[in-house]
């Protein structure tokens, strides 16, 4: 598609409900959104912007890792066909981020009807002041292919489609199986260092949680120690502080 007003509203314009593995891309969304309605921004014809639509044939509570799972899926997928390391990694809850926490890009998941909607913003060819924010990057920055077009974006969107898809019929017939949760803390930033990664949980409300990260669980609910107690975090923003 060329001009939209996002992704994300596409699907609720033109579908009564979600048709299953329908992806829906645009050069260009004039009011993207991210989580708790920030706008995203994002240049035209220099990014990738899409939606996916899903169904998925399990339990409704299971749906909340979906977020982290597709966030891993590209990072693993940009990963082995982009980078020798890990370039490219997750922040929990939904950023996609390199080893020291710049931002490529963010996911938003939302629940229509009997299924949901994943929106997936991704930096790709942008350069200084065309990133959005001062501590985003994009996938030229640090791939010389994808610099001078050898990988184009069409190249990327199929990359990236390819490893979702695997990683979502993986989840469907497993769940969130010590396989996937594996793959999970493998593409994350906030579990890379799990014994010391401090970090600043700021929750709906405004309360504040500080402490040590502990793991993840099935459900993507991040496991926090502070103050002499082991928290479940199910929705907030996670700052890295160590």
């Amino acid at each position: 598609m060329g001009e939209v007003v996002s992704t994300q509203l596409e699907f609720q314009e033109q579908l009564a409900e979600v048709d299953a593995n329908r992806v829906v891309a645009a050069e260009y969304q004039s009011r993207g959104r991210g989580r708790f309605d920030r706008k995203f921004e994002s240049q035209r014809s220099l990014g990738l912007t899409f939606s996916i639509g899903l169904m998925p044939a399990r339990d409704r509570n299971e749906w909340s890792w979906l977020p982290l799972l597709v966030g891993s899926a590209i990072a693993e997928s940009l990963n082995d066909q982009l980078f020798s390391t890990n370039m490219v990694m997750t922040k929990w809850p939904n950023d996609i981020v390199d080893s020291s926490g710049r931002k490529f890009g963010g996911i938003l998941t939302e629940l229509r009807g009997d299924g949901l909607v994943v929106g997936i913003g991704i930096n790709v060819l942008e350069s200084g002041e065309e990133l959005a924010v001062p501590h985003a990057i994009s996938l030229a920055m640090v791939s010389s292919p994808v610099k001078s077009g050898e990988i184009s974006r069409e190249d990327i969107l199929a990359i990236l489609l390819e490893g979702i898809r695997g990683r979502y019929e993986h989840w469907l017939a497993k769940g969130s199986d010590e396989s996937e949760l594996a793959r999970y803390r493998e593409s994350s930033l906030t579990l890379s260092e799990e014994a010391t990664r401090e970090v600043r949980c700021e929750l709906p409300g405004g309360r504040v949680i500080e402490g040590r990260v502990r793991g993840i669980k099935g459900d993507g609910r991040l496991l926090v120690e502070g103050d002499a107690a082991l928290h479940e975090i199910q929705v907030g923003d996670v700052i890295h502080l160590r």
